[in-house]
């Protein structure tokens, strides 16, 4: 099920929400089960129904509008209309968001203190990436391994 709401409009009128819409974490998980992924991404970019952007997860139970829908479209995402009576379902996946290596700056680890994160996840996160660092100097295998995974 899907429907269509309206874009939103910067004060001076600016489009900010073009081609951008919303989709359930359910429907996400289904997609991702159909692409074979072995994780559930955040965002696609879709062809559905005359409607192509792309859509993100979004918790939609909470709001009134959007409650039991599992697809939130824009109006800007919108090409082409498509006959009422046109109901194939199928949602063309040009592409999805990837996993991605994060790092922690000295700044995001001050903001993640600042939101009472014990010291403990910080000491427990170096202890993890330091073991196999550890082996380096002691075995030239894991360190070919290692130089070849950078």
């Amino acid at each position: 099920e899907y429907i269509e709401i309206p874009d939103e409009l910067g004060e001076d009128g600016s489009m900010l929400t073009d081609g951008c819409g919303f989709m359930s974490y359910n429907l996400s998980k289904q997609i991702a089960l159909k692409l074979n992924l072995s994780f559930i991404p955040s965002a696609y970019q879709i062809r559905f129904r005359g409607y192509k952007g792309v859509v993100v997860i979004a918790d939609l139970s909470g709001d009134p509008v959007m409650q039991g829908y599992q697809l939130v479209l824009r109006k800007s995402m919108r090409k082409f209309e498509v006959k009422e009576d046109y109901h194939d379902g199928h949602i063309d996946i040009l592409n999805h968001s990837d996993c991605q290596k994060g790092n922690l700056s000295e700044q995001t680890i001050r903001v993640l203190k600042a939101s009472k994160v014990p010291d403990s996840f910080f000491l427990d996160a170096l202890a993890k990436y330091m073991q196999p660092l550890r082996f380096l100097t002691s075995d030239p295998k894991v360190a070919m391994h290692y130089l070849k995974k950078q």
